[in-house]
């Protein structure tokens, strides 16, 4: 395959990357984006970032994950990198084995929400969380959703109503959000440059060994899938979060940046504000915002030899019967290698700027 990843970046970062070259010491933060399974064609990236690229980095390294982003960065967070990163993925890719001869209409949430539990718990033991919560290197930082008004119920009715009502208003202008939803930033450093973001209002938690799971689950909460998180340690026990997607889909915030830049490996070569935004395509983010990211996506190339020529995503699970689900997404797993080879290849033969788009 000639080419199996897409570069784009900002304005300022290729300034900066031109002065300095690319280079992980160059980089300060990471950006990890909802999107369910679509990640899975970036795993073995992130196998490969976390425990090859950045191997001897001795500086902090901002992450920032919003829903399966968050349980990405908790998993390079780890004593172990590469290994959580397999075992996240495995888990994420035999979901529901338990269930695979039952109608998916049948498997309700309940049975999702304890499985999603038992997902974060095979790659985050006990043992674990402290390391994660204190790794000097790898510093975590969860995207959350607090709801207000009737989004704090679990009644589908009432919940979908207010759902509803949320995105029509989203469509006239998507600061309306604020009305139903406010940001949730469980940080693990002030010093980060993810702390500052203010385009929307942002309630900060600082990450401890005694909220981290719970933010973890809040930020992979979808509505009407599985169910809302309350009584996070730093919150009000009457305040319920839900998918950090729902504001922070694939990220719309401005990055005040002096130094170095964001890498933003993505599975797609486009990002979309936030979750009710699926429905609006032509709202794209302002290229004044990415400035100062990198973006690493699948090729067009590699997207045409996958199966189906699609990512992995939700409606695989209805769509597909379960050795078939299976097989076409360990086949995307597998194709996600050629996005290391390249990107290895690009570093080593110092090809950046010679591939790189501007946004």
């Amino acid at each position: 395959m000639k080419r199996a990843i897409k570069i784009q970046a900002g304005k300022k970062a290729i300034e900066k990357i031109e002065k300095r070259g690319f280079s992980q010491d160059l980089i300060t933060g990471m950006l990890g984006a909802s999107g369910g399974p679509k990640w899975l064609i970036l795993s073995e990236l992130d196998k490969y970032l976390s425990s090859t690229f950045f191997k001897y980095r001795e500086t902090p390294l901002h992450l920032l994950g919003s829903s399966v982003g968050s349980w990405r960065f908790a998993a390079y967070a780890g004593k172990n990198p590469e290994k959580s990163i397999e075992i996240f993925r495995d888990s994420y890719t035999n979901f529901g084995y338990r269930y695979k001869d039952l109608d998916p209409a049948k498997i309700d949430i309940d049975i999702l929400s304890k499985l999603s539990i038992d997902m974060l718990h095979s790659f985050i033991k006990d043992d674990d969380i402290e390391y994660i919560v204190n790794n000097p290197i790898f510093r975590l930082n969860i995207i959350s959703a607090k709801c207000r008004g009737i989004l704090k119920s679990e009644n589908r009715i009432s919940l979908s109503l207010g759902l509803g009502i949320a995105a029509l208003t989203n469509a006239i202008d998507r600061n309306n959000l604020k009305y139903f939803f406010k940001r949730a930033l469980f940080y693990s450093d002030k010093s980060s440059p993810f702390y500052a973001v203010d385009d929307m209002p942002t309630e900060k938690i600082r990450l401890s060994k005694n909220n981290l799971l719970d933010s973890l689950m809040a930020s992979g909460s979808i509505p009407l899938v599985t169910y809302g998180v309350k009584n996070i340690e730093g919150t009000s026990r009457k305040d319920i979060y839900r998918d950090g997607g729902i504001i922070d889909y694939h990220f719309d915030i401005d990055l005040n940046i002096d130094e170095g830049i964001v890498l933003y490996p993505h599975f797609y070569d486009f990002a979309l504000p936030g979750w009710f935004d699926k429905l609006y395509k032509k709202r794209k983010l302002s290229p004044k915002k990415y400035e100062n990211i990198v973006m690493i996506s699948p090729s067009k190339e590699l997207m045409n030899k996958l199966p189906n020529r699609k990512l992995t995503d939700r409606k695989d699970f209805q769509n597909f019967d379960f050795d078939t689900r299976i097989k076409n997404w360990k086949t995307v797993i597998d194709m996600g290698r050629y996005m290391v080879d390249d990107f290895s290849e690009m570093v080593e033969k110092d090809q950046f700027l010679d591939r790189v788009k501007q946004f």
